[in-house]
């Protein structure tokens, strides 16, 4: 379980970086697209990646999905930023409800960065991949990553 501002920076609009190692064993991040902290134990956070970038680090749906994963979130107007680390469990194709929870994240998160580094919001929407495929990891470990003397600690979930 998180505490609840922790659940809500992952699943608000913040600035995402999915990280992980590709099938050749290279470090690779991409940015995601939305995510949701899913009920029940163990722990799990279902983030939306472009397929592209994805199949470019030869993950596909369907296919064997155990790889390591880090996500870290930051609330681009404050910076706070909170990082899971944990094992990526399932690859699947995106729903309605992930295009959803993707439409709502795009609209908090361009938001943000217009309000605080006016960049227009059309700039920005032409970054969203065509295509999503949502990746569930099983959480082992969360971080605060908030610039500071406490980056990099462990947080109690």
């Amino acid at each position: 379980m998180l505490d609840d501002d922790t659940r809500a920076l992952l699943e608000a609009g913040s600035s995402t970086i999915v990280g992980l190692v590709d099938r050749a064993g290279e470090p690779f991040a991409t940015r995601g697209w939305g995510s949701v902290v899913l009920d029940g134990e163990p722990l799990r956070l279902r983030v939306l990646v472009g397929a592209g970038a994805f199949a470019a680090a030869g993950y596909h749906p369907g296919a064997e999905a155990r790889f390591a994963v880090a996500v870290t979130g930051a609330e681009v107007r404050t910076l706070v930023s909170v990082q899971v680390k944990g094992t990526a469990v399932a690859l699947d194709e995106a729903d309605d409800d992930d295009r959803r929870r993707t439409a709502s994240f795009c609209e908090d998160f361009f938001g943000a960065v217009k309000a605080t580094d006016n960049i227009d919001r059309a700039l920005m929407e032409r970054l969203v991949p065509a295509d999503l495929w949502a990746c569930t990891i099983e959480v082992d470990e969360v971080f605060d990553q908030t610039p500071g003397p406490r980056a990099g600690s462990r947080l109690d979930r």
